[in-house]
């Protein structure tokens, strides 16, 4: 699903954000990617994601070589990701039904097919009875469970969920994480989540990719944090 090969990142500053990243992750696994402010985890998102190309290396996503792709392929590609954020960003104008709705509308996805895939997504997300309801009106578990349902409705072959509890308290942040669990088993998701909660990473333990310096310094396939002097900080 995801193969990243001597990745490398130089912005025009100077500052090297990736450096020889290599990182194979198969399709249908559920992983965390922590690590302290400036460690690289913006960097590796928005590559995988095709925001911006590689200095050096090859990024593979689903076969895709993300780096050689045109401008004009990227939106398509992007059809096939699903991106969750730690703030919501849902439109406050339209109600949930509607924020679902018009992310399969943009793609052009048939009006009755997209109605009946949306009431599956907001169902399997647990706020069907939500549907009318306008953002502002749910609390941040309910609006993050409606961005999650977003993101899933054009069935993506990987989800990034970017700091998804950023913004909840730990019982909202358990009841997500156990939403994107669900995704992953019953949608068969690939989910890479971005995290610095070292309580969840501890508590759902998971195969656990800390970056340092834009180093991989640890790749662990049985998940949880490795100790405490590895504290994550805010990203």
């Amino acid at each position: 699903m995801v193969n990243l090969v001597n990745i490398s990142k130089r912005y025009p500053n100077g500052v090297h954000a990736l450096n020889e990243i290599n990182i194979k992750i198969q399709k249908g696994e559920f992983v965390y990617v922590i690590g302290t402010t400036g460690s690289g985890k913006s960097t590796l998102i928005k590559i995988i994601n095709s925001e911006i190309i590689p200095s050096a290396g090859e990024a593979f996503i689903s076969d895709i070589n993300v780096g050689k792709l045109s401008h004009r392929a990227v939106p398509k590609y992007r059809q096939k990701i699903g991106v969750v954020f730690q703030d919501f960003r849902l439109i406050k104008t339209k109600t949930i039904f509607e924020n679902v709705f018009f992310a399969l509308e943009v793609i052009g996805m048939d009006s009755k097919k997209a109605r009946v895939r949306v009431r599956e997504v907001l169902q399997l997300t647990g706020i069907a009875d939500k549907a009318n309801s306008f953002p502002d009106e749910l609390s941040g578990g309910q609006q993050q469970r409606a961005a999650i349902a977003r993101a899933i409705a054009n069935n993506p072959r990987l989800l990034i969920a970017d700091e998804p509890t950023g913004n909840l308290d730990p019982l909202m942040s358990r009841e997500i994480i156990a939403l994107l669990e669900k995704i992953n088993k019953e949608e068969k998701t690939t989910i890479i989540m971005v995290t610095h909660d070292d309580s969840i990473v501890n508590e759902f333990k998971k195969r656990t990719i800390i970056l340092d310096s834009g180093y991989v310094a640890s790749d662990s396939e049985s998940g949880g944090y490795l100790n405490e002097r590895q504290g994550l900080a805010d990203d």
